[in-house]
């Protein structure tokens, strides 16, 4: 038994249609995160946040008191970089990149 000609293109549309609508979406969460987080600037300094939370690129530098030894933004649960990372993205900071070698008052190591 035969299936009418217009009926399969039809299916056929129908499925190519659905695959589409689902794998757009899903492209944008398989794209490698350094590439999203590549398009975000630095940490600014000056701003409110980073003031707040005593941020500073150089965690060796930091004079403050809360700091423990050895801690920086590489080894804090909030840094998505991957290991050998310089520069990565920040659950603190989520719209800009923080230096590795970084640190701020919401440093909660890995562990």
């Amino acid at each position: 038994m035969s299936t009418h000609p217009a009926r399969r293109d039809r299916r056929r549309f129908i499925r190519i249609a659905f695959g589409g609508a689902i794998a757009v979406p899903l492209a944008g969460l398989i794209a490698p995160r350094e590439t999203r987080a590549a398009t975000k600037p630095k940490l600014d300094l000056g701003s409110k946040t980073a003031q707040r939370l005593d941020y500073t690129p150089n965690a060796e530098s930091s004079t403050n008191p809360k700091r423990e030894q050895g801690a920086n933004c590489a080894n804090c649960v909030h840094f998505r970089g991957d290991p050998g990372d310089a520069w990565a993205s920040c659950n603190i900071f989520p719209d800009h990149r923080v230096g590795a070698h970084g640190w701020c008052e919401a440093w909660v190591g890995k562990g």
